[in-house]
């Protein structure tokens, strides 16, 4: 069996997906574009920032998703930017990245998978933004909570898990 992936078009180091001609929205993809012994390594920037907008064939897309595996297993990676514009982040979006230090959830995200930044000893930082109605990492406890349901979401190995957590996620 083979896995394959794909992805509509890259800008600046990162892969993007349409996800709506008629929105004109698009995700932060996996990139399958490098050579096995460069696949790790995808990223020569220590910080990416993913922009708000990003031109393809003369129209411009808004980035509102980061995708499954979008920024996994890249070895070189200590933190990604995102802009309010994300409203999604995926399944192991940031997984395996083995020096990955910092992370703050824009205030615009709605759905947060649990297993984003699974396998990241390095991880150390987490904030959510204030005004993000879902989500929070209330006294400066390094992790994302759930806000209605009071779960910790995904931490770090300096989170302090805070009065009031009800249930911590896988």
């Amino acid at each position: 069996p083979c896995c394959a992936t794909a992805h509509d078009f890259m800008a600046d180091s990162i892969c993007y997906n349409i996800t709506s001609e008629k929105y004109m929205t698009c995700e932060v993809t996996f990139c399958s574009d490098y050579k096995p012994e460069n696949v790790y390594n995808r990223f020569y920037k220590n910080v990416v920032f993913v922009p708000e907008k990003v031109n393809y064939n003369g129209k411009e897309y808004t980035v509102t998703a980061v995708g499954n595996d979008a920024f996994s297993r890249s070895d070189l990676l200590l933190s990604v930017v995102l802009p309010n514009t994300i409203v999604s982040i995926g399944h192991g979006a940031f997984s395996s990245c083995p020096n990955f230090k910092s992370f703050t959830l824009p205030a615009s995200v709605r759905v947060f998978d649990s297993w984003a930044f699974s396998l990241m000893p390095s991880l150390e930082y987490l904030a959510v933004e204030p005004g993000n109605e879902l989500y929070d990492s209330r006294e400066g406890c390094n992790a994302i909570i759930k806000t209605d349901s009071n779960v910790l979401v995904t931490g770090c190995r300096t989170t302090i898990i805070p009065d009031g957590v009800k249930v911590i996620a896988n």
